[in-house]
């Protein structure tokens, strides 16, 4: 299975559906044409009786299917009723861990996988920069 395949989460579809109908129904383009990649994507048919969501298996399914997520409770001033996004395990998917996956990181088992994230100290909320091997040469040396 290369990365392309790989399922980083699941997307709620009746949620999704509801993001997709408020979207189609914008007067923004751009809104529009994500309601209609949503309908391509992960909206197709046939949907069983028992299908709950569907794979989310890339970088931009992540990422367009968060924007719509944002896009909408702008549109609605209020959040779905449902967060739509869950891991592997169908436990709900933290929405810093939605965001990552967006930017590229991947998922494992529903949490980030520290092995790709750089290594930062944080002390009182402020990032300091990575830890660098310090060399001691000897001066003067003959």
């Amino acid at each position: 299975m290369d990365n392309s395949e790989r399922v980083e989460g699941f997307i709620d579809l009746e949620t999704l559906d509801k993001i997709r109908s408020t979207l189609s129904n914008s007067t923004d383009q751009e809104d529009v044409d994500l309601a209609a990649w949503i309908q391509k994507n992960y909206l197709y048919e046939p949907i069983g009786e028992a299908e709950d969501g569907r794979p989310i298996s890339s970088r931009e399914g992540f990422e367009k299917l968060d924007r719509a997520y944002k896009r909408v409770r702008s549109l609605t001033n209020r959040a779905q009723d449902k967060w739509p996004f869950f891991d592997r395990h169908w436990k709900k998917m933290p929405a810093n861990t939605v965001r990552q996956v967006a930017q590229g990181f991947p998922a494992i088992h529903g949490m980030l996988c520290d092995n790709f994230l750089p290594i930062r100290l944080r002390t009182n909320s402020v990032e300091t920069p990575p830890i660098r091997p310090i060399v001691i040469t000897q001066v003067g040396a003959q």
